[in-house]
Parts: C-alpha cells; sequence; structure tokens
C-alpha cells in the first residue's frame, strides 16, 4: 500500500460475486470481481480510478458485497445531513459498468458517510 492508501473492508469473494463501491458524492461503481486484477502480496494491485474515472475529491466511502442481486434486500444510505435513502437491491444492478452512476442527488454540503446492505430489518441512530 502506498502513503495515502487505505483498507475498505477485508472481505472473502467468488468470481461471480459484483462489488459495489460507494462514494462520497453519492455515486457507485459497480464491479465484478473477475474484473479485478490478480496481483501477488507485494505487489501493487490496480486503484479505482484506473477502472472508473473519479471526480476530484471523490473517494470510497463504503462498499458492498453482492452475490445476488434478486434477493429481497435493500440498500440504506445515509448522509452526512442526516438524509437517509432506503432502495432494492435490484435497482443497483447495471448492464454497462464503465462510469460511476448516481445512487443518491445530495444537496450542498451534503455527502455520502455510508451504504450498508439490509433484509428489511435496521436500526440507524444519530447523535443529534
Amino acid at each position: 500500500m502506498k502513503a495515502n492508501d487505505y483498507i475498505v473492508s477485508d472481505l472473502i469473494a467468488s468470481t461471480l460475486d459484483i462489488m459495489l463501491f460507494f462514494t462520497n458524492f453519492g455515486n457507485y461503481i459497480y464491479l465484478p470481481i473477475f474484473e479485478i486484477k490478480e496481483t501477488k502480496t507485494k505487489e501493487l494491485g490496480t486503484h479505482i480510478s484506473n477502472i472508473v474515472e473519479l471526480k476530484e475529491g471523490e473517494k470510497i466511502v463504503a462498499n458492498i458485497l453482492v452475490d445476488n442481486f434478486e434477493a429481497n434486500k435493500e440498500v440504506v444510505i445515509v448522509t452526512k445531513n442526516s438524509v437517509i435513502k432506503k432502495t432494492p437491491l435490484l435497482e443497483f444492478k447495471v448492464q454497462r459498468y464503465s462510469k460511476a452512476m448516481t445512487c443518491i442527488n445530495l444537496k450542498d454540503n451534503d455527502e455520502l458517510l455510508d451504504a450498508i446492505i439490509t433484509k428489511n430489518k435496521y436500526l440507524i441512530a444519530t447523535n443529534q
């Protein structure tokens, strides 16, 4: 890892799975696992910006590993200004994934903080 790199999560995935990366700008990146280049332990991997173009200041804040978009699950998105959006997982399935897709339209001074997958059971608490 380079000095400014950070680990988002540590998961075990199948080459048939899909990774959804969520950015602070309210976008998501749909990336099939088989598209990720395999590297050795000491080698540098491919940066996400080499796969999908990110805007200046845009960074990955959450990710979800999906093995079945048809499952009865939902994605819950939370923003800095306490906006909460619940979307069926199936709506995140795309055919073309060469660019980031919008998952939530953000107002000024707001940013996406987290995205989680749920099966209709969740609790969200804030300190405000």
